[in-house]
């Protein structure tokens, strides 16, 4: 018997099932600046905001970054009957046609963390792959091919130590098909599908590994650019997932 149950999230409207989660403090500042002043934005003991934009069926939450503190987060929507769940987060380019700015949809995360494993009664040996919902994933698809959006779509490393991130180990993840790394992904892939929720997830290529050298674009304009174009579909995606 487990002895932490997860704690509720302080939803009024309980009829909520879409969630939102974002992993990048980047994200949640610029969503600050976007959203109206009147906004709830509710603030937890583990550090991360709740915010409740007006009128929309879905909540956002975050930031967390790596897979530990990021499924504390996930338990927590679960119990609190969310249903579906898309992650809108940041990822390093291992493909040299992959380039910052540019939009992916994960189709599957290489784990290389610990977290997903004592969730999934594995022992803990790497390179097992998760999987996100096809439903939710395809959902997504959909909406960025009607509004014109370019994306990518691949495989994503997952890792619990990105100092560690070694020209030999981007060969090995390049070989086994990644196109990106990220922190979260394959934990949070592991994790919805054993809770039987819907995970999907939207990624932005926020740096790049592939030419050996790391080069980032926290900085670019671009990448806030590419934020807002995601962002501004997000109603219409989980408007059709009520």
């Amino acid at each position: 018997m487990n002895l932490l149950i997860a704690k509720k999230l302080p939803l009024k409207n309980k009829n909520l099932v879409n969630a939102l989660l974002i992993p990048c403090s980047s994200f949640i500042k610029w969503l600050k600046d976007t959203l109206p002043e009147n906004t709830v934005i509710e603030y937890d003991m583990l550090s991360f905001g709740l915010i409740i934009p007006q009128k929309r069926n879905f909540i956002i939450v975050g930031p967390a970054i790596g897979s530990p503190a990021i499924i504390l987060i996930l338990e927590r929507l679960i119990i609190s009957g969310i249903k579906n769940i898309i992650v809108f987060g940041t990822c390093g380019s291992i493909c040299k046609e992959t380039k910052i700015g540019d939009i992916i949809l994960p189709t599957s995360a290489i784990s290389e963390e610990g977290t997903s494993k004592l969730y999934c009664g594995g022992e803990v040996t790497f390179s097992l792959h998760y999987h996100p919902s096809s439903f939710l994933t395809e959902t997504v698809e959909k909406k960025f091919v009607d509004n014109n959006i370019k994306y990518k779509k691949g495989a994503i490393w997952t890792t619990d130590a990105p100092y560690m991130e070694t020209v030999e180990k981007v060969k090995n993840f390049q070989n086994k098909g990644a196109i990106g790394v990220d922190m979260e992904l394959s934990a949070l892939f592991a994790v919805g599908a054993l809770k039987k929720v819907n995970v999907a997830s939207i990624l932005i290529v926020s740096d790049e590994l592939h030419s050996n050298t790391w080069k980032t674009g926290f900085k670019s304009g671009l990448l806030k650019n590419t934020f807002r174009k995601v962002f501004n579909i997000l109603d219409s995606i989980f408007n059709q997932l009520k």
